[in-house]
């Protein structure tokens, strides 16, 4: 399946190790000393993005399985599954940072970024080709963690909700302990019925 698919020189691979190395010598220092690394990887079948995982030394492991996943991985998904994120692929930066992390200080399991904040690629570079770069943050042991509904629960909650116009889908209430303004506060439909523990 891999040998199917078009493998083209990467000239932006190369760029950006070229100018990951000629930043200054006290800078690359700070960086290693502090932890920070970089690993590359790329999809076998389409020239962009280039994907940088930036990680700290102690999450190597985990670092290297997400290249894994974008070189190895995405080349043996069944092809329609592939497809399914063509436009996604095709409309992205030449080049994505994931800035991969244990935890985030959100709490969610991963967002994009507006602003590039890993500090090699907060700026389009010349030697990056001038484009702005795109930015992704994944705090890996929360995805590890996260328990995901089956999708049988999913399309009940779903056809509940629909057939149910009386029940508000995002209720909202005041913190009276602290005064604070109104919050979002989550919705199950089994929970309001009293299905949930």
């Amino acid at each position: 399946m891999i040998a199917d698919m078009v493998q083209e020189p990467s000239v932006m691979l190369d760029a950006v190790k070229a100018y990951l190395h000629s930043r200054p010598r006290w800078i690359r220092w700070r960086e290693r000393l502090g932890g920070r690394r970089y690993a590359f990887a790329q999809f076998p079948d389409r020239p962009k993005p280039l994907v940088v995982v930036a990680y700290f030394r102690r999450d190597a492991v985990k670092a290297l399985e997400m290249v894994r996943s974008v070189e190895r991985d995405w080349a043996e998904a069944p092809l329609q599954c592939r497809k399914a994120y063509e436009e996604i692929l095709e409309n992205s930066p030449r080049l994505v940072i994931v800035q991969f992390r244990r935890t985030n200080i959100c709490g969610c399991l991963g967002h994009r970024h507006v602003i590039v904040k890993e500090p090699p690629f907060a700026e389009p570079h010349d030697a990056l080709g001038g484009d702005p770069a795109g930015e992704l943050d994944i705090a890996f042991e929360r995805v590890e963690r996260w328990l995901a509904l089956p999708l049988m629960d999913i399309a009940l909650d779903t056809q509940f909700v629909a057939a149910s116009p009386a029940i508000p889908q995002h209720p909202v209430a005041r913190d009276q302990s602290h005064g604070s303004p109104p919050r979002a506060r989550g919705f199950h439909p089994r929970a309001q019925l009293g299905l949930l523990p």
